[in-house]
């Protein structure tokens, strides 16, 4: 009874969540081998040379990978998505090198030779994350932009989950895999200042002495809205799990148990034989992989959080989350 209960709270905890990442949302880009706006407000985004690849999760077409050289994605030119401070962002981003010339990553109204509307990138000697909001002028330094320069230092290779809450000039968070790190605030800019140019994914500028900037890396699962996402939004956002219905994936009627877990996690009504089970974590990085698996399944070693669990029947691949304690 008190495994039932906990799948009960867990699937309570993710839809009230669920429900909350709607509110003022502006729209959201799942990169399902498609461009277009989940939020239901149809602001469907227009490609320009990006290809779609696996996802965190090895889903074939369900990211968005950019070159480097000349890909990037527009957002429409509509006045909503301009909206006054405050505003937020969450995304999963692989950067493909530690390069600060290959990180500009966000603008919300990019016109090239000027300081404008809210954008994301690194710091080019250390690679610490920065979201910016320009005040409008007509070049770039910091006293044409308002930064939060964060402790956290990017890496390469890996997916990580983002989020961006910016409220005010000394009031922005960088959230990095549900953490928010801290760090310092830069720039003497006036107000946010958007340009009369759409906002775009995938380039930027970092002064006019230099030509265009391209993100070399994939995205996946980009969210903005016209307000303050929450730490419990963030927690949510930055542990969610694929959607079961997508094609790959099959959902059944078993049990896992018990769940929480601690040491020993059991499979309950898998009616097929267990060819393998692979365990992924929030960040949908392989875990655990077994061959031959049985109904057992120990998780002592898996650090506590939550995961995925993918068994696979030879037959069909079925999906359900656990929690370790």
């Amino acid at each position: 009874m008190k495994h039932i209960s906990a799948i009960i709270v867990i699937l309570f905890c993710s839809l009230v969540f669920g429900q909350d990442t709607q509110e003022n949302l502006l729209l959201h880009y799942k990169f399902n081998s498609n461009f277009l706006d989940n939020s239901g407000n149809g602001f469907d985004g227009e490609n320009f040379g990006a290809v779609f690849v696996e996802d965190r999760f090895g889903r074939q077409d369900s990211a968005l990978y950019f070159n480097g050289v000349d890909s990037y994605m527009l957002f429409p030119n509509v006045q909503e998505l301009k909206p006054l401070l405050p505003v937020s962002f969450s995304f999963w981003v692989n950067y493909d090198v530690f390069d600060g010339n290959y990180t500009y990553l966000l603008s919300t109204s990019f016109e090239p030779d000027r300081s404008a509307g809210v954008y994301f990138n690194t710091e080019m000697a250390t690679g610490k994350y920065c979201v910016n909001y320009g005040d409008g002028t007509y070049f770039f330094n910091p006293s044409t932009r308002r930064t939060l320069l964060s402790d956290m230092i990017m890496t390469e290779g890996v997916w990580h989950h983002i989020a961006l809450v910016v409220s005010g000039p000394q009031d922005m968070k960088i959230y990095v895999d549900c953490k928010d790190y801290g760090g310092e605030y830069v720039g003497e800019g006036n107000e946010l200042v958007y340009s009369d140019l759409p906002g775009l994914l995938g380039k930027g500028r970092r002064n006019t002495n230099e030509g265009l900037k391209y993100f070399k890396g994939s995205l996946d699962d980009f969210y903005y809205w016209d307000r303050e996402i929450t730490e419990e939004e963030i927690g949510f956002l930055c542990t969610e799990v694929p959607d079961m219905s997508t094609a790959d994936t099959e959902t059944e009627d078993f049990i896992l148990s018990p769940n929480p877990v601690k040491d020993i996690l059991t499979i309950h009504n898998f009616n097929s034989k267990i060819e393998s089970v692979q365990i992924f974590n929030h960040s949908g990085q392989l875990v655990m992989n077994q061959n031959k698996a049985g109904n057992l399944i120990n998780v002592s070693h898996l650090n506590p959080g939550t995961y995925l669990v993918k068994i696979n029947s030879g037959k069909k691949v079925i999906s359900k989350k656990f929690i370790k304690r």
